[in-house]
């Protein structure tokens, strides 16, 4: 089948796993005469934090999760089998629900989001920080012109060319809020 992320097509086979985190334009298109079965793990990136200061959240899963270190949605690299071998050991403590199951399922989804780290981030390039830049630009430029006016956030997103919502999500996430 195929999975488009951000419009781009990409080709999808048995065993793949797909990426997509939350506010992430994707959808799924499978082939006429096949079925694609697919399993989502949902979660807050909020789990994965600890109270106060956190070097790892604030230094790749931040990143990550924002969109400022880059993942290939589709995996099918070296690191399949173990991001594979993971989900698995967390579906299993779901249905076992051992004592401390949610500490297990926890350190499981670190290890996944370490091995994308160190086998599939990438930073974004200058020309995709150019882009955000340029947008932010845009919002900031509006509000200097406007700013003795109340402004909404429907006029400040319609600058854009973006919905409230992914207007909000994009604004707090390229200002680090």
């Amino acid at each position: 089948g195929t999975v488009f992320f951000f419009f781009s097509p990409h080709t999808v086979t048995s065993g793949d796993i797909v990426f997509i985190f939350s506010g992430q334009l994707h959808s799924i298109e499978q082939k006429a005469v096949l079925a694609m079965v697919y399993e989502n793990i949902i979660f807050k990136p909020s789990l994965l934090k600890s109270s106060g200061y956190d070097f790892c959240s604030d230094n790749f899963l931040k990143l990550l999760f924002s969109g400022r270190l880059e993942i290939s949605p589709v995996i099918n690299s070296t690191s399949q089998k173990e991001i594979q071998s993971l989900i698995e050991k967390i579906d299993i403590l779901q249905i076992e629900k051992p004592y401390g199951y949610q500490l297990g399922i926890k350190g499981k989804l670190f290890e996944i989001m370490s091995e994308l780290v160190k086998t599939c981030a990438h930073s974004r390039t200058n020309s995709e920080n150019s882009k955000i830049l340029d947008k932010l630009k845009v919002v900031l430029t509006y509000i200097s012109k406007n700013y003795q006016n109340p402004i909404s956030i429907e006029e400040i997103s319609a600058q854009c060319f973006y919905s409230k919502s992914y207007f909000m999500k994009f604004f707090k996430e390229s200002m680090g809020v």
